[in-house]
């Protein structure tokens, strides 16, 4: 039966799948009915409500120009209908939320969009697929980014754009806040804000149908202010002892990937910190520094990440022992460059490292005092220690609740040196150091605050007790 010219009033329900269009809305066009249903018109939205499990997700005004075939009567419809669906879409849309776009970022679980916003909808369909040109435009004062396990909020536009076999998915955001993991008061969980944080995701792909396929993901933090250094807390090991205490500064990175391939993340971040204070076991500390992360290769979806290539700055520092009062406090002078050639960084349910590093400094004191107090060593030990323009290298190892030093070993002139071993645990600290001034030469181990010199063939001593099956 053909109908050629049919008016429906206020149509009242559309059922695809789990997804209900509830009127107000009115069609206007040609009708078959036969095995198959055949529509050809307009259909006008006004105020059309979408339901999901019966909670209005959209509600829609606009326009669809439509003619679909293929309906098989008294049967369910379903998202197989886009297959016979050819139409030109101009709709308007109130949006309780965004997570609809997740479906097409399957192939990134690690990045999520939430929030409400006013939709723009333009597009043309050809037997299901968008055709070039067609584009969604969602403006939000509430979008919610989460990466891994932080979070970025703020107003801005998110915007889906199909060109010639391809599909780009862009959000851009005003004023931001990045968020760090938990459920407190966002102001005290705020660690970075600003303005014009981006991310891109592009596709070959322009069927919207199904998950977009051969993502290619690009993260963009332009510069901005670090609010609180404290809750960097995550990227630090906790065996390793060291906890931020506070801090701001000024940091940007980028970062991207292809999401068939996400074992190969590249990218990197500079962090100017200032005025950063924290604890070291039980000794204070107050520093600048000034880093640049480079991500050589990461796995967002393992947490695993080859930073190396990382270089620091570290000045204006001063390590003290606040048992010793505030007249003990030295000067905010002591600096350090410090290169990682090789670094391996893993952030699961906690983090670790396993780094090797070179460095030179202002002196080797600070390094000592992290695990002997030098004040109790020999004077001429305390003059090696102090003696500038020191130039060294070590192995990091932070993981399973160990926090260890390998093969510390520290040059300052001819004839200075200085060589550590330690390994801390819960239990407490032990190590070993070796430490050399011209003729003079000394040993000695340490297990927490206990310490044993060893005058007799010093260099040897250390050598057996540092060897792998002794340390």
């Amino acid at each position: 039966m053909d109908l050629p010219s049919v008016v429906v009033h206020r149509l009242d329900e559309v059922v695809v799948d789990e997804h209900h269009l509830v009127g107000p809305a009115n069609a206007t066009g040609a009708l078959t009915l036969a095995d198959t249903v055949s529509f050809d018109g307009t259909i006008e939205l006004h105020g059309a409500r979408i339901l999901v499990d019966d909670v209005a997700a959209s509600t829609l005004s606009g326009v669809v120009v439509a003619r679909s075939e293929g309906l098989v009567r008294f049967a369910p419809i379903d998202a197989s209908v886009l297959d016979g669906l050819s139409a030109t879409v101009t709709v308007q849309a109130e949006a309780r939320d965004l997570g609809f776009v997740g479906s097409y970022l399957a192939s990134v679980p690690w990045l999520t969009v939430s929030g409400p916003a006013h939709l723009d909808v333009e597009m043309a369909l050809a037997h299901g697929r968008v055709q070039p040109g067609g584009r969604i435009l969602a403006r939000t004062d509430g979008l919610t980014l989460g990466i891994r396990s932080y979070h970025v909020v703020g107003a801005g536009v998110l915007s889906v754009n199909v060109d010639d076999e391809a599909t780009r998915l862009a959000v851009q955001l005003g004023d931001y806040a990045l968020l760090a993991p938990g459920d407190s008061d966002p102001d005290e969980r705020t660690l970075v804000s600003g303005q014009g944080f981006q991310v891109t995701a592009s596709s070959p792909s322009a069927d919207l149908r199904e998950p977009l396929a051969d993502l290619s993901v690009v993260v963009d933090l332009p510069d901005a202010e670090l609010r609180n250094a404290s809750l960097l807390a995550d990227f630090v090991p906790p065996e390793a002892g060291l906890r931020l205490l506070g801090g701001t500064g000024r940091i940007r990175g980028h970062l991207a990937l292809r999401a068939d391939d996400a074992a190969h993340a590249t990218g990197d971040v500079h962090l100017a910190g200032r005025d950063l204070t924290g604890r070291f076991g039980t000794l204070r500390f107050e520093t600048d520094v000034d880093a640049h992360a480079r991500l050589a290769q990461g796995d967002l979806v393992l947490g695993t990440y080859d930073v190396s290539g990382t270089d620091l700055r570290v000045s204006r520092m001063r390590l003290w022992d606040p048992d010793d009062g505030d007249d003990e406090r030295p000067e905010r002078t002591w600096w350090a460059r410090i290169a990682l050639p090789r670094a391996a960084l893993a952030l699961g349910d906690t983090a670790t490292l396993d780094a090797d590093l070179t460095f030179d400094c202002a002196d080797s004191g600070p390094l000592v005092d992290l695990v002997a107090q030098r004040r109790s060593l020999a004077g001429w030990v305390q003059q090696l220690l102090s003696k500038p323009d020191v130039k060294g290298r070590a192995r990091l190892v932070v993981a399973d609740e160990v926090f260890a030093v390998k093969k510390l070993a520290v040059e300052a002139g001819k004839g200075a040196e200085v060589r550590l071993e330690m390994r801390r645990t819960k239990r407490g600290s032990r190590g070993a150091m070796f430490a050399k001034l011209g003729p003079m030469a000394l040993a000695m181990e340490f297990a927490d605050k206990e310490k044993h010199l060893h005058l007799t063939n010093p260099r040897s001593w250390y050598a057996d007790r540092t060897a792998p099956k002794e340390f």
